[in-house]
């Protein structure tokens, strides 16, 4: 039974080679240069395809999850045995120093930790997966975002990497065991990924073509707002026919618009008589509004469709139609049970397993996670200090930075004792504490 499923892995790896190509990495010298290194490849792949899409509603949605998570700080600690690890890595102590936080805070020259989880998060979104290069430079520990574009090629169990960064006219092989491999999976093919962009690519080309048919309007559309009708002739005086209409030449054209507009245009002019006479002899309003394709109906619902694909609230995103202080807080709180928080599980497991070996002696098992998020109700978070003041689970200096915004104290460390009163606690002077 076993060798008939290696046999069928074993040919799907092989139709998947003649299928389509897999993603690509670099090279450092490629990476750092941000040079060409001989021709472009003639056409992008189809992640590179996925990364120009990245606009509009997709930008929006991308942008508020990548910063949300950017934001959240990493931690490390060691744990023995087969220790479980609970949720949030609360089984285990965290380091405050260790080789893996120094490199976090310090990637590379290309990017900061902040820079380097927006990157990693937004090409998971995007094409459903990141790649991470961990490697040294002169001694020092180095990790390096790879845009999914450039993997080339892969094996089954990605024991090699062969990356092409975008002008090269070759591939550089990396080990597997340097490279931290993040994705969404796919329940359908065990070496795939899901892409969040692509399962709604239908509503995300339809948004595209509306904007594109909008902007053809006003690129197109003819728009004029008045209609100037020349005087007539003066009438016949034998014959009593009526003149015609002189035909203008275009420089006469040009000098009446110019007239009328230097002496009518601008809101100070607004309720000015027009005088008519013998040259101009009616006015007529042409258009009320921009003609404009109207398609006010589909572009909601297209929006609605990109954004919960996303699992973003429109409210997250500005939008104050609406909206409440109450819809706010349920909005973000949604948004960090099922969208956030998830992700950083993912990220977090996927870093214990990447670069949890290559950081820890081979005695000790390095567990990494990211610090969940918690929506952000000021209520509810000004009632957990007061809480924890009145515990005696805060010193008054971290009361007087995290809720009052105001500098430290001499004799602010100090903790107070567990439920004592909470009269006894001022953080805005240490009388009460000196007594």
């Amino acid at each position: 039974m076993s060798s008939a499923i290696a046999k069928a892995f074993a040919r799907l790896e092989s139709l998947r080679a003649n299928a389509k190509a897999a993603i690509v990495a670099p090279a450092l010298s490629a990476i750092q240069s941000g040079g060409t290194i001989g021709e472009t490849r003639p056409a992008p792949s189809g992640a590179r395809e996925l990364c120009d899409h990245n606009k509009g509603w997709v930008f929006a949605a991308v942008r508020l999850i990548a910063t949300r998570v950017a934001g959240q700080a990493i931690n490390v600690g060691y744990r023995a045995g087969s220790l479980p690890v609970r949720k949030g890595g609360n089984a285990v102590e965290p380091l405050s120093s260790h080789r893996l936080l120094n490199v976090l805070s310090d990637p590379s020259d290309l990017h900061t930790q902040w820079t380097l989880m927006f990157c990693t998060v937004a090409s998971l979104e995007l094409t459903g997966r990141a790649l991470w290069w961990v490697t040294s430079e002169n001694g020092q520990d180095r990790i390096f975002h790879l845009p999914t574009h450039w993997i080339e090629s892969t094996d089954r169990r990605r024991t090699v990497w062969n990356i092409r960064p975008d002008g090269s006219t070759r591939s550089f092989p990396i080990p597997g065991e340097q490279i931290a491999h993040y994705f969404y999976p796919d329940p359908c093919d065990p070496f795939g990924c899901i892409s969040t962009l692509q399962r709604i690519a239908d509503a995300v080309l339809a948004d595209e073509s509306i904007g594109t048919a909008q902007r053809a309007a006003f690129e197109n559309g003819l728009l004029p707002g008045l209609i100037l009708h020349a005087g007539r002739l003066p009438t016949d005086p034998v014959t009593g026919e009526q003149g015609e209409r002189p035909i203008l030449e275009s420089w006469q054209r040009r000098e009446l618009v110019s007239a009328i507009r230097n002496m009518h245009r601008g809101a100070m002019n607004a309720g000015e008589p027009l005088i008519l006479d013998g040259l101009i002899d009616n006015i007529t309003k042409l258009t009320s509004s921009v003609a404009e394709m109207d398609f006010l109906n589909s572009s909601k619902l297209t929006k609605a469709k990109i954004l919960q694909g996303f699992g973003v609230s429109p409210i997250l995103l500005g939008e104050v139609e609406g909206a409440n202080r109450a819809s706010a807080t349920v909005a973000d709180e949604i948004f960090v049970s099922n969208k956030v928080n998830p992700l950083l599980t993912l990220l977090s497991q996927a870093m214990t397993e990447w670069l949890g070996p290559l950081f820890a002696p081979d005695d000790k098992r390095l567990t990494v996670w990211i610090e969940p998020a918690v929506a952000h109700d000021p209520e509810l978070s000004l009632k957990r200090w007061q809480s924890a003041a009145q515990l005696g689970y805060v010193t008054p200096n971290e009361y007087r930075r995290n809720v009052l915004s105001l500098p430290n104290i001499d004799g602010g460390d100090e903790l107070r004792e567990a439920l004592e009163p909470m009269k006894g606690f001022d953080p805005y002077t240490l009388a009460s504490l000196s007594n």
